[in-house]
Formats: C-alpha cells, structure tokens, sequence
C-alpha cells in the first residue's frame, strides 16, 4: 500500500486541506476492505487500483447541513449528488 498527501479544495474561497490518501491493487482491496472502510471513517481517501491504473476511489459521504440528507461531491465539479 502507497500513502501520500493530497491537496484538496472544495471551492476557490475553501482553505487548502490535506488528506491522506493511500493506493492500493484491487487484489488488496479484496482482502483487506474492512480494514479500508476504517481509513476511509477516519478521513482517509483510499486509491484502487488495477493494472498499475486508478480506478476507483474510496471516500467519506459527506452529510448535508439540509434535512440530514447525504450528499457526495462530484470530483472536479461543484455539483453533489444526493
């Protein structure tokens, strides 16, 4: 598993925040998701990849401050899916 730093801003107007971010291969992933999950509870993005290739991304849901809905950031947009 790789760890390594990652620089994410909501909007232009958001202070840069760090997170952690760990790579693993799927195979890894298979094996070890529970573990994953906790990371990813404690505030960690997790990384799968296959093939050497990003393809997917574990990360937290962020909740609403609207009716407790629960919304998920569309990377690289402002948009949110609920």
């Amino acid at each position: 598993m790789n760890d390594t730093v990652c620089g994410t801003m909501d909007s232009p107007n958001d202070h840069m925040e760090e997170k952690p971010v760990s790579t693993v291969t799927l195979a890894e992933a298979k094996a070890r998701l529970s573990h994953l999950l906790a990371q990813v509870e404690a505030g960690e993005e997790v990384v799968i990849t296959k093939r050497a290739q990003p393809v997917a991304r574990l990360s937290q849901f962020e909740k609403s401050k609207v009716a407790g809905q629960i919304t998920r950031r569309v990377p690289g947009t402002d948009a949110a899916v609920v």
